[in-house]
């Protein structure tokens, strides 16, 4: 019995570590230049076969601040995939804003 509840604790431990997003500042891209790893950007070259992704995050977003992801002016394809945005409060803000962009999707 000890055996098989040390084998079902290691697997839930593998599990929650797997699901873990990493944290990230809220990200703003202003434009198809913004899309670097700085901006959350884990891979692709931004075109329709090869998304640029962002994915895996945890954005927290500080008073003040109306956005966690603030996306405008892109041509550029993306994805942006599994992010936990919290604290999306300011009557004005969103947890994800979208504007004038092209190519994108939200999974």
């Amino acid at each position: 019995m000890k055996k098989i509840s040390l084998v079902f604790m290691a697997a839930l431990f593998a599990l929650a570590v797997v699901g873990a997003a990493a944290s990230h500042a809220p990200i703003t891209i202003l434009g198809d230049s913004d899309f670097t790893a700085d901006n959350g950007v884990l891979s692709g070259s931004g075109t329709a076969d090869d998304p640029y992704v962002i994915a895996g995050w945890e954005i927290t977003i500080p008073n003040g601040t109306p956005y966690g992801v603030n996306i405008q002016n892109t041509t550029a394809h993306f994805v942006l995939r599994g992010l936990v945005i919290q604290g999306a409060s300011d009557p004005h803000g969103a947890a994800i804003h979208l504007g004038f962009v092209s190519g994108a999707r939200v999974e």
